[in-house]
């Protein structure tokens, strides 16, 4: 008796490692390493964005951030409009995915011309650009004042916002001769200035 009992209390749980070959056994080893990290602030960095932000914001770590769009655009040389055409109106679209903050906060939005600096397509630029460099918001081509998402829904699509542009700009941008050339199109970039007026 004393025999049996003693056959049934081998423990089944490592039988494998048990009839496992030295061979084939795995040879596992740990080890420790010290690693040290730190927060370092800088004053910008060279970036290309995937995404474009427009507002202010404010971070319990980061502080207060403003961000604006500088945008460009460019046409085909050689382009010509159809023959006869005449143009009555331009507009800009803005469309968004999503937000942060509140949603109900009016944005006033204003686009101006960018009439003192272009882009080179080819460059990279800092994060803390300074947009005074190509505007000086003398120019200025619309204005929405409006919020995130609209309570009463006025528009059709609340995440697409047109801004009409004026009609001198209109006149310019249906000049023929504007498109001549590459250097010619360029008058016809613009910034675009935020200003977010924080409810009470």
């Amino acid at each position: 008796m004393s025999l049996f009992v003693f056959s049934c209390s081998d423990n089944l749980t490592d039988i494998g490692t048990g009839i496992q070959p030295t061979s084939d056994q795995i040879k596992i080893g740990t080890d420790t390493f010290h690693l040290m990290s730190q927060t370092v602030f800088v004053n910008s960095i060279l970036s290309k964005p995937d995404s474009f932000l427009l507002g202010t914001y404010y971070d319990t770590k980061f502080g207060s951030t403003k961000a604006e769009i500088l945008a460009q655009v460019n046409c085909p040389v050689g382009f010509q409009f159809p023959a006869g055409s005449v143009g009555d109106s331009a507009s800009v679209v803005m469309i968004y995915d999503t937000w942060f903050g509140n949603k109900y906060s009016p944005l006033d939005v204003n686009i101006y011309e960018m009439n003192k600096k272009t882009f080179d397509y080819t460059s990279l630029y800092y994060s803390d650009i300074d947009p005074s460099l190509y505007c000086d918001q003398s120019i200025k081509l619309s204005e929405r004042i409006f919020s995130a998402k609209d309570a009463v829904k006025l528009r059709a699509d609340t995440t697409a916002i047109v801004f009409k542009l004026n009609q001198s700009f209109v006149t310019r941008f249906f000049d023929t001769s504007n498109y001549s050339s590459t250097d010619a199109f360029l008058k016809f970039l613009w910034c675009c200035y935020l200003i977010k007026y924080q409810p009470d």
